[in-house]
């Protein structure tokens, strides 16, 4: 029976997968439509950069949890960075992260409230990156077009504070008597696992960096398929 019920499990997974495929293609149909006969050295720049772009996001996976005492392998953290894009492609949201999160569970007992641990450490590592990346931008728009916008600069400018105060100055609660509260207190207090290694901090903010530069040279071929030039 326990080998009825897995094989039945494998089929099932197997089955919703292609749905949610099926119903990615459906969505994007007329997209796929558009896209015209491109020279293969496109296709093989955009298949170099997915790589790239795994395995800069397979090293966030790996660094993050080192701070926990996790020691993943190359195949672990390439591995899991494949699915959890795969997913976040064709499930809605990001429901990459919830076959990452029941892997590090089952494998190494990873606590799915130090798992919300990592992913907070992932997200302000990454909106601190982008915000600085956005003023930037913004900056250079100005001397180079002259083009300046107060609305967006205010909103990266805010988005930038508020995760530079939670890596400098971020408070440590303590638990509660209510029950319910305190897995959100762990979680948020999990952080200062990876906050106070700097190490850890500072690799995931350079692959934060390497990310956003693959994803602009992504767009940049993106567009130039669909002959568009930025």
């Amino acid at each position: 029976m326990n080998g009825f019920h897995k094989k039945s499990l494998f089929i099932l997974s197997l089955t919703i997968l292609l749905l949610l495929f099926g119903r990615y293609i459906y969505i994007h149909w007329s997209e796929f439509s558009q896209i015209k006969i491109v020279s293969p050295i496109y296709i093989f720049a955009i298949i170099l950069l997915t790589i790239l772009f795994s395995l800069t996001y397979g090293l966030v996976i790996k660094y993050l949890l080192l701070a926990f005492g996790i020691k993943l392998r190359f195949n672990e953290y390439f591995g899991l960075s494949i699915i959890t894009g795969f997913y976040n492609l064709i499930a809605p949201l990001t429901g990459g992260v919830i076959p990452r999160a029941i892997y590090l569970k089952k494998k190494y007992n990873f606590r799915y409230r130090l798992f919300v641990s990592s992913l907070s450490g992932m997200y302000i590592t990454h909106f601190l990156m982008g915000s600085i990346l956005g003023m930037l931008s913004l900056f250079m728009l100005k001397l180079n077009y002259n083009n300046f916008n107060w609305t967006i600069f205010i909103v990266f400018a805010s988005i930038f504070v508020v995760t530079l105060v939670l890596v400098l100055f971020s408070p440590k609660f303590k638990r509660t008597k209510i029950k319910w509260v305190n897995p959100l207190i762990h979680s948020i207090n999990g952080w200062h696992t990876i906050r106070n290694n700097k190490k850890v901090v500072f690799i995931v903010s350079i692959m934060s960096l390497a990310q956003t530069l693959i994803n602009m040279l992504g767009i940049l071929l993106a567009f130039d398929i669909f002959g568009i030039k930025i």
